[in-house]
């Protein structure tokens, strides 16, 4: 569960889901909840991390070649979208 990104907290929620004085038609459904919540997130991070590597193809052969207008607002468009994703993941 660490490296699926869930956090100490959502890992004690699940382990206490378990409590016999919780009804059953609840623990299922915050199960469910919490682990969709979770896959959204992981689904999210992918796109990314995607992106990331999208950034640096593009990064590569500028490091290496004299930098076009073009290159330059290719690059910063990419870099805008990533940011803006970041923002919407936290």
């Amino acid at each position: 569960m660490k490296y699926a990104g869930f956090t100490l907290k959502e890992i004690n929620e699940l382990l206490s889901l378990n409590d016999n004085s919780i009804p059953e038609q609840d623990c299922i459904e915050r199960t469910n909840n919490l682990l969709l919540n979770k896959k959204a997130e992981i689904l999210l991070k992918i796109e990314n991390y995607k992106k990331v590597v999208e950034l640096i193809d593009l990064m590569q052969p500028i490091a290496t070649a004299e930098t076009s207008e073009e290159n330059s607002v290719e690059l910063d468009n990419l870099i805008n979208t990533i940011f803006n994703n970041k923002i919407k993941e936290k």
